[in-house]
């Protein structure tokens, strides 16, 4: 007589031949509920589960199978492949090795245990699992890779590249294994090996944007910016959107003095990657050398969203419209920079050389006050902050600062004519008829001083 678990084993199977997972999954829980130890049915329910991208109920299967045979090697790989993928490395780590002793020449579980190690930064126990494999077999070209590369990678390049050669008699036509002893080479000092072997990975893969990539970089470190920047550009043409490509030719044309050209390389990654602040700043650099401040001032107020507290970006504003000639918005920005940083000194300083330029003392007259402090004996700031009070009428401040530039310098006989306007406000009549009098020393037949 069949059993009921037998029929319905029967149908899962079908339905996982139609692919019919969800279904089969269904069918195959019913049976283990049926029949507990029936572990192919439970191989069934872990392979659906894995279809399904259910892996945690197919890790929960493949637990179950290694519960009744824990000598199943095969289902330990799968575990452990599970258990990897859903980021649990140093479980995944205990079931292989599990496998791997039941196995030890199984090279393919020395060489996945050599990876899982490697990703774990494991060193010495990836290697020794390389090496195991190796021994399994000595032409396996995936362990000698593997081997290369991380000796290359904790510095013992020299074992490193007698790696890549042993890997290179198996393969010699192996463009990429040709690439990589290249920059092997260039590590250890190498050059002439060096290019050498990026000729040949060249001459095997002449569409590997890589290898070109490298071959530019080895170029231009030697100082060969023309024959490098045509190299990059011809990687431009096989991988487009490598935005450090276009970084790279943009600084070698920077270096050859090419301004134009290296702006139309940053303003293409800059359309590629906007939020890429350093890019910015390049632009914004550049445009700034190249007098087109107007665009250098939009670059740093695009840095500016993104750090709306930044001394320098202010600072930099600041400067760019001053610059351009828009004076009080650049002392609007350092005013912003100061508030930011206030134990910044230039700031003030450059503030002082706006307003002399023309830009309005009335936006940072604390600021001047603050720096007069500092410079006693600057009659020409003085100056600056009793025209700035006089015109916003505050004459007692005025005239303040008017009597400092006459302690400083007495014989300034040039603000007679401002301290006239001082004085008659104040109704001080002595010492505005005394004002005229010196300017008339000046100017003795002047109608207007001589009727007033």
């Amino acid at each position: 007589m069949i059993n009921r678990w037998e029929i319905l084993l029967e149908k899962g199977q079908t339905y996982f031949e139609l692919e019919n997972y969800d279904k089969a999954a269904e069918t195959f829980k019913k049976v283990i509920a049926e029949k507990p130890d029936l572990v192919k049915a439970m191989r069934y329910l872990a392979e659906c589960n894995g279809k399904l991208g259910n892996k945690k109920e197919a890790i929960n299967a493949y637990e179950q199978i290694i519960a009744f045979d824990p000598n199943d090697i095969e289902t330990l790989s799968k575990l452990g492949s599970l258990l990897l993928e859903t980021a649990q490395p140093e479980k995944a780590i205990n079931i292989f090795n599990k496998a791997a002793a039941l196995a030890p020449e199984n090279k393919q579980l020395q060489y996945d245990l050599g990876l899982l190690n490697t990703r774990q930064n494991h060193f010495e126990a990836a290697e020794r699992h390389f090496i195991k494999a190796l021994a399994a077999d000595e032409n396996y070209i995936e362990a000698l890779t593997e081997l290369a590369r991380l000796k290359v990678a904790t510095n013992d390049i020299e074992t490193g590249i007698d790696y890549y050669l042993r890997a290179i008699e198996i393969e010699p036509d192996n463009a990429k294994l040709h690439s990589e002893l290249g920059e092997a080479y260039e590590f250890n000092g190498q050059y002439n090996d060096s290019i050498m072997e990026y000729k040949k990975a060249e001459y095997l893969d002449p569409n590997d944007p890589k290898i070109h990539f490298k071959i530019g970089k080895d170029l231009e470190s030697k100082g060969k910016l023309e024959e490098a920047l045509e190299k990059y550009q011809a990687v431009k043409e096989l991988d487009p959107q490598n935005i450090e490509l276009y970084y790279r030719c943009g600084k070698l044309y920077q270096r050859l003095e090419q301004s134009q050209a290296a702006r139309e390389e940053f303003e293409k990654i800059a359309k590629m990657k906007p939020d890429w602040l350093e890019i910015r700043y390049e632009l914004a650099n550049l445009y700034g050398d190249m007098g087109d401040y107007e665009l250098q001032i939009k670059e740093y107020e695009a840095i500016a969203e993104h750090d709306t507290s930044s001394t320098e970006v202010m600072k930099n504003l600041g400067a760019s419209y001053a610059a351009n000639g828009e004076l009080d918005k650049a002392l609007q920005y350092y005013d912003r920079a100061l508030d930011s940083d206030p134990s910044d000194y230039e700031i003030p300083e450059r503030m002082y050389e706006i307003v002399l330029a023309g830009g309005d003392p009335s936006l940072c007259i604390e600021v001047l006050e603050a720096l007069f402090e500092t410079r006693q004996d600057d009659s020409d700031l003085a100056l600056v902050l009793a025209r700035a009070f006089a015109a916003q009428g505050f004459m007692d401040e005025a005239n303040d600062f008017y009597m400092k530039i006459l302690e400083i310098s007495p014989d300034r006989n040039d603000i007679k004519g401002e301290l006239r306007t001082i004085y008659r406000s104040k109704g001080m009549v002595n010492e505005e008829i005394e004002a005229i009098e010196t300017l008339l020393e000046n100017d003795p037949n002047n109608l207007e001083l001589l009727n007033d």
